[in-house]
């Protein structure tokens, strides 16, 4: 019982998943899989091992067989295998008539290539016989498709650089537009900037020359309000704005400004009187001098009344000056 059970453990330490927890259809599927892996395995290895031999007599051939030349035609579509097609293994059948190779088998036309030639002799004292190039028919159709796949990648590349030197030269196309629209631009922008420079000189020419007529307007009101000043002593801002085509107001601010008014008693040149220039509430400016203050107090005199008010002071000094205006 010893021995069993030390079979057992040893069976256990093998196989661990042959525990007594595990269910018995456990065991069983863990076993059929290991004893398959162990049935398959050398076949599998045996498999890889022939192709791996079977591209390398592939690649020894290939160095033999002189290269074609490419073509711009578009090559058919390369055909799919099927599975049997890629065992070496199996027989060729009579099926394989359907899948024939769109070029010759490049062995026959080695054959053919040699038929022709002259026999061995100094020249080529090594010269290969077509026995010896000799392949099967499925050696033939491999070589085939890898030649319509050099074909088909040659055809790829051609059409690649024939797209690459057409989008150079739309490139160079584009990039020539787009310096003809910056050159358009640029006019553009040219005679814009000198259409703009033109109309910013007319303006400030025109606005120097309403410069110009307005000090040449308010000089001459200027004028005419003094002229009638030194004629009469008084000057009527209305008459003179109708004359400049102004409002009162404006001939008003023009007088103030200019200083004529507003600056308190002033002497004369010679010292021995004094005058005062004020604009009344009828729009007229008066200069009022000592010889009209006499005679607004004289005139007040001769009245003899007790009380006299500013109105009647303003009164006979308006009488005065308008007096002075009439005559």
């Amino acid at each position: 019982m010893d021995s069993v059970r030390t079979l057992q453990s040893y069976f256990n330490r093998l196989l661990p998943f042959t525990t007594p927890g595990t269910p018995i259809y456990q065991d069983i599927i863990h076993t059929l899989a290991l004893c398959a892996l162990l049935y398959y395995a050398p076949e599998f290895f045996e498999n890889r091992r022939r192709r791996q031999a079977q591209n390398e007599n592939e690649l020894h051939i290939d160095a033999d067989r002189p290269n074609h030349e490419p073509t711009n035609e578009v090559p058919p579509v390369l055909p799919e295998l099927d599975a049997e097609e890629n065992d070496p293994n199996l027989p060729v059948g009579d099926g394989e008539a359907q899948h024939a190779a769109p070029f010759p088998p490049a062995a026959a036309a080695e054959d053919e290539a040699d038929d022709d030639a002259d026999e061995p002799g100094p020249a080529n004292p090594q010269r290969r016989t077509a026995q010896a190039r000799n392949v099967g028919a499925k050696k033939a159709k491999s070589i085939a498709r890898r030649d319509q796949r050099r074909a088909y990648h040659e055809f790829q590349r051609s059409q690649g650089e024939a797209q690459r030197a057409r989008d150079a030269a739309d490139a160079e196309e584009r990039e020539a537009e787009l310096l003809e629209e910056k050159r358009r631009r640029a006019v553009a922008e040219a005679v814009l900037e000198e259409k703009a420079r033109k109309e910013r000189e007319e303006r400030r020419e025109k606005e120097n020359k309403a410069r110009q007529e307005e000090v040449r307007t308010r000089d001459l009101a200027i004028g005419m309000v003094r002229k009638a000043m030194n004629d009469s002593g008084a000057a009527d801002l209305g008459e003179v704005a109708s004359k400049m085509g102004k409002d009162r107001d404006w001939v008003e601010r023009l007088v103030r400004a200019d200083g004529m008014v507003g600056n308190g008693v002033k002497k004369s040149q010679d010292g021995t009187a004094s005058n005062i220039t004020m604009i009344t509430a009828g729009g007229w400016v008066v200069k009022v001098d000592e010889a009209a203050m006499r005679e607004v107090w004289s005139a007040v005199m001769k009245e003899k009344t007790m009380k006299v008010t500013y109105a009647d002071m303003a009164t006979k000094l308006e009488s005065v000056v308008r007096g002075r205006i009439t005559t």
